[in-house]
């Protein structure tokens, strides 16, 4: 059995915190040591990176390979190279942390140094579509089908992308499955809250950049909030475009009928999901919708944008998932509240070990990819 390196490539700019997507990488590398007989993923970092790492011990199914940073990419190629050399005269398989520049470097290490490395793909977003929107996604998505060209296996995280994927005459070769993000089954619920209550209390979750919808989910607040005073919005993240958002909602705010909390994380962020009663989701894309489904997971009921994403959640869970087509429409469903229902405790449970399945279903996917 070869060895499998995950590269894992300056850190910072990644939107999951460190601690979470190692406990996530863990995950999956517990399945392969077991199956691939004690063998554990190879995760390559830099020097400086690695200090960011709290108690890396605990991720007893990894082992870090530091990797000093040189002072430029041609250097920085010489030193990975030299780093796996000490272990492997090839690797079995290469799986880079993001698409684009990550993947550059895999692709390099494959052409000069080692030719018979096979690459995996991980599509954890949207792949645009073809001549829709502006330059940017098209060269976004120009550069995700040079990336699959040179993949040997493909992830993606989209049950949608994934029938597109497979459909395609130019992937036929390709390794291509489904194996969406576990989802973190919370310890506290919200289960039994009425809706019903004086004021219903929503909360948006996540980055605040336009691709997650935050002129929407604005312009919702401000036509609620000028007609209701039983509602109470809170945004729960950062980005940028908060300060343009802070100064768009200043006035909303300042009723005390929007609350900005800013990144919140662990139980502060608990603290604040345990008084919601529904997540608002905005996006107008959405790959998968972790943080629906972990909401559903504490007894939250979801209000979101209708996509492919969204559909495909209400179809799994009709009675808790309410979606809407602008914000007109929005704001009539939330000042009406009819459309909005309490999750009952033994419904909670249920959606619980949904998810507890499906875990383990795709951890198990992702492990299987890996034997090569």
């Amino acid at each position: 059995m070869k060895n499998v390196y995950y590269h894992f490539w300056k850190p910072e700019r990644i939107a999951t915190p460190v601690g979470e997507l190692l406990s996530r990488l863990n995950l999956y590398a517990d399945i392969f040591q077991e199956k691939s007989h004690g063998q554990t993923l190879k995760v390559l970092i830099g020097e400086k990176d690695f200090s960011l790492i709290e108690r890396h011990e605990i991720y007893s199914s990894i082992s870090f390979i530091q990797v000093p940073y040189g002072k430029n990419n041609l250097v920085n190629l010489l030193k990975i190279q030299r780093a796996v050399k000490r272990i492997d005269k090839v690797p079995g398989l290469w799986i880079p942390n993001d698409p684009f520049k990550s993947f550059g470097i895999a692709v390099l290490l494959k052409l000069i140094f080692f030719r018979k490395m096979k690459i995996q793909l991980q599509l954890h977003g949207i792949v645009p579509r073809f001549l829709k929107g502006g330059l940017k996604p098209q060269v976004t998505r120009l550069l995700l089908f040079i990336s699959m060209l040179f993949s040997y296996s493909i992830r993606t995280v989209s049950q949608d992308e994934f029938d597109r994927f497979r459909k395609l005459k130019l992937l036929s070769n390709k390794k291509i499955f489904l194996a969406p993000v576990p989802v973190n089954i919370p310890e506290q619920v919200n289960a039994n809250k009425h809706v019903t209550s004086l004021k219903m209390k929503i909360v948006s979750l996540g980055r605040i950049h336009e691709e997650r919808g935050i002129y929407l989910l604005s312009e919702i607040i401000q036509s609620t909030i000028s007609s209701s005073s039983e509602v109470e919005f809170h945004i729960v993240g950062s980005g940028e475009l908060l300060p343009q958002l802070r100064q768009g909602l200043s006035q909303e705010i300042e009723s005390g009928l929007c609350i900005l909390h800013g990144d919140l994380r662990g139980e502060e962020l608990s603290s604040v999901l345990l008084q919601m009663d529904t997540l608002i989701n905005c996006a107008p894309m959405e790959s998968y919708g972790l943080a629906m489904r972990e909401a559903l997971m504490r007894g939250i009921s979801i209000f979101a944008l209708e996509n492919q994403a969204t559909k495909t959640l209400r179809m799994q869970y009709p009675a808790f998932v309410v979606l809407f087509r602008d914000a007109i429409e929005a704001s009539a469903m939330i000042k009406e509240r009819s459309a909005f229902q309490k999750i009952a405790e033994a419904e909670v449970l249920k959606i619980r070990d949904d998810f507890r399945d499906q875990n383990l279903k795709h951890i198990t996917s992702v492990a299987q990819s890996w034997l090569v």
